[in-house]
């Protein structure tokens, strides 16, 4: 069940973008990010799941990272 969720349209597609939302977001309490992409690129891919798995202060956060085009292309199914 979902108690409490945060969306968060940013300005540009950067790497550093994203990365700098989640430093700004992620808070103790927050059990899981989601984050949709605009498109398919490694390293942006990499950036986040390391922030998410690696740097995150305290533990490790799990993390869905996924292109939005999956979400159209399942939902048009």
């Amino acid at each position: 069940m979902i108690v409490c969720h945060c969306s968060i349209q940013l300005p540009d597609d950067s790497t550093n973008t994203f990365v700098r939302a989640l430093k700004d977001c992620v808070r103790p309490g927050i059990v899981m990010v989601v984050v949709i992409l605009p498109s398919n690129r490694k390293d942006r891919y990499d950036a986040i799941k390391t922030y998410c798995c690696v740097e995150n202060p305290g533990t490790r956060l799990p993390s869905v990272v996924t292109d939005q085009r999956l979400i159209l292309l399942s939902t048009c199914r």
